[in-house]
């Protein structure tokens, strides 16, 4: 067993440039590296559930508030969350897979406490949940797709609702595949800003992929392995670093929870080695900038959690009508092996990175985007239902929202 100090391989893999041919559709990730030995079905009840079965074990996913990931089970520890749950009171809409936005400059104070800008994709933190407009499942070929459209236009904090607003629109489509793979495309149309009641735009926007995982499952976090899948950069709860800020072409292109010395099960969060693109429309083509795309951490003791968190540092100001199209890759299974450690770098280089689009509009982005967009403006101001239930959608309510 090697030592569970975090130490750090000397190479990391090379960053690899952008490419527009790179954002194809989800089965593009099905890499001829893995065989296609895994099969997936949908449960449903009131919850939207997903069971994915390979050869070693199998997962079972439920689907929340939001179009989150709301639990996950492997069949060996079937009495365990992975995802948590920890000692928040707010579990339905906080130790959940989900979308995060902060704005790290907007901030007031609520009885002696700083609260800061703050709208989450599952909700707010008294169990609010966001709007669910559509969720959609399919089955076709081994391949199970799951499709999402949400709305929140609440602050995380409750209390600061009178100070600050804003609303983001999600789309949302998870595909499982037969190579093990479960894949989340997530595309952001973000809407009207406010404090105090005027119209902002956010100056220092953060965006972060939210994963807790439950410390009585995984013990360590690793951000490389060698050929034999043996971790070779990797942390425990007493040093996992709180915000480090590693730009994710300085790493390897994905994190994995697991336990250290035992064939147990392992979770691996594919973001890729690609660096945000950050686009701008200059007449007759996107002007993109490159950077902001970090890989952070941060240990929660007092809930027995490790969190990993891919971290997009968008850079102001960012308006109503910006859109962000972003995707990772879920792989887990029991233990990490020489074959999945290959999986997990040519996955990494095969992600596209996410891209940021300045006031997006119709005809400018490619890949699908226009009718995915015209839903996103139209539900911003729609109809939806407050729910963590995905199969159970009764009692639509028009959603406010800020012109």
């Amino acid at each position: 067993m090697l030592s569970m100090t975090a130490r750090r391989v000397t190479q990391p893999l090379g960053v690899f440039p952008f490419s527009n041919s790179m954002r194809v559709t989800i089965l593009s990730l099905v890499f001829t590296l893995a065989c296609a030995q895994w099969t997936c079905e949908w449960i449903k009840s009131s919850d939207i559930k997903l069971r994915m079965t390979g050869p070693r074990t199998s997962f079972t996913f439920t689907f929340g508030a939001g179009g989150t990931i709301a639990q996950g089970y492997d069949a060996e520890r079937s009495d365990i969350n992975i995802f948590g749950p920890g000692t928040s009171s707010a579990e339905d809409t906080d130790r959940v897979v989900q979308t995060v936005h902060w704005d790290l400059s907007l901030a007031t104070t609520v009885n002696g406490e700083s609260s800061r800008w703050n709208v989450n994709q599952a909700g707010a933190g008294n169990n609010s949940f966001s709007y669910i407009v559509s969720a959609e499942t399919s089955a076709y070929n081994g391949v199970c797709q799951l499709k999402v459209f949400s709305v929140d236009n609440q602050q995380w904090d409750t209390r600061i609702d009178s100070i600050f607003g804003g609303s983001d629109s999600y789309y949302l489509e998870y595909t499982a595949t037969s190579d093990g793979a479960l894949t989340l495309r997530r595309i952001m149309l973000f809407g009207q800003a406010t404090a105090n009641g005027q119209k902002v735009s956010l100056p220092q926007p953060y965006i972060e992929q939210w994963h807790t995982f439950s410390n009585s499952i995984f013990s360590n976090a690793a951000v490389a392995f060698d050929a034999q899948g043996n971790p070779t950069w990797y942390y425990d709860m007493s040093n996992l670093p709180g915000y480090g800020n590693i730009p994710v072409d300085h790493t390897y292109g994905y994190v994995t929870a697991f336990t250290n010395g035992q064939a147990t099960t392992a979770f691996t969060i594919v973001y890729g080695t690609h660096q945000l693109s950050d686009c701008s429309w200059n007449n007759s083509s996107y002007l993109c900038q490159s950077g902001g795309y970090v890989l952070n951490s941060n240990p929660y003791p007092y809930e027995h959690l490790l969190a990993l968190l891919p971290g997009l540092n968008l850079g102001g100001p960012l308006r109503a009508g910006d859109l962000l199209d972003q995707t990772f890759v879920y792989r887990f299974d029991k233990g990490v092996q020489a074959s999945d450690v290959e999986i997990y770098q040519q996955s990494a280089s095969n992600v596209p990175g996410p891209r940021l689009f300045r006031d997006y509009q119709n005809g400018r982005g490619g890949g699908g985007l226009d009718s995915i967009v015209d839903q996103l403006k139209s539900n911003m101001c729609g109809r939806g239902v407050r729910t963590k239930h995905l199969n159970r959608l009764r009692g639509y309510q028009t959603i406010s929202c800020i012109h």
